[in-house]
């Protein structure tokens, strides 16, 4: 089984990535940042191909799940998927 793959896009100065930054780490979860104000191109995907307009995005599997916000509820959903598929 391959690892689970998250990256979340994010911003300086957004308490919600911040946020959603903590949560995955205290969840132990490995992910990707990627800054939209240092990649505008990410930016622009986020805007084409999933629709959304607004940080942090947390994408995961390259689209199996994705959601905005600081969603701790999403990150809980994921961990113990991958603590279950561990088992």
């Amino acid at each position: 089984m391959r690892p689970i793959e998250v990256t979340v896009y994010t911003r300086p100065n957004c308490q919600p990535c911040a946020y959603t930054k903590r949560t995955l780490i205290k969840q132990g979860v490995d992910f990707a940042e990627v800054d939209i104000t240092d990649d505008p191109q990410a930016f622009e995907y986020l805007k084409s191909h999933l629709g959304v307009r607004e940080v942090p995005v947390v994408v995961v599997m390259e689209r199996a799940d994705y959601w905005t916000g600081a969603r701790e509820e999403k990150i809980r959903e994921w961990t113990d998927q991958m603590t279950t598929k561990k088992d």
